[in-house]
């Protein structure tokens, strides 16, 4: 399954992706995200292939159209997860590019049609403007400011 944009595809997660995935999450990324090491990473990542595969999470890759390589994922839990449910990341290198905002659309449009959620949560550090930014101006709303493990967060929610 993929969902093409004119900027972005958004691939399903599949092993196939683990070492591209690697290579594109760079060190100012994994800084942004409190990601500690590439091994833990990528057990995450083997643990998200197994949850979309029994379709629990919603795993995708996000694909550069006209690089045609992977740049980023997205990934979208259980609306009961404690933590939000929308992780996603891109490489800094297309920040600004309007790709994410063209993922995020692409991602919630199929999420909101194939389930019967009706929210989407994330939740975004305060030392992480940036990704606060790119949610805002997606639409995500400003529900709470919590207690993270690495510090504050922003809880934000976006309707369907």
């Amino acid at each position: 399954m993929e969902f093409r944009g004119e900027r972005v595809t958004l691939k399903e997660l599949s092993i196939d992706h683990i070492e591209s995935y690697m290579r594109m999450f760079s060190s100012t990324v994994k800084q942004l995200l409190h990601v500690d090491n590439n091994i833990c990473e990528r057990a995450y990542i083997e643990y998200c292939i197994q949850q979309h595969m029994q379709r629990r999470y919603f795993c995708f890759t996000i694909f550069d159209n006209y690089e045609q390589i992977l740049i980023g994922s997205l990934f979208l839990k259980s609306p009961h997860d404690y933590k939000g449910q929308l992780e996603s990341w891109i490489n800094e290198d297309y920040w600004g590019s309007g790709r994410y905002q063209e993922s995020l659309a692409l991602i919630t449009r199929e999420y909101f049609d194939r389930s019967t959620v009706s929210l989407i949560t994330a939740h975004v550090y305060t030392d992480n403007m940036r990704s606060y930014k790119a949610h805002k101006k997606f639409g995500f709303m400003d529900i709470a400011l919590i207690d993270g493990v690495y510090g504050k967060q922003y809880m934000l929610a976006y309707k369907r």
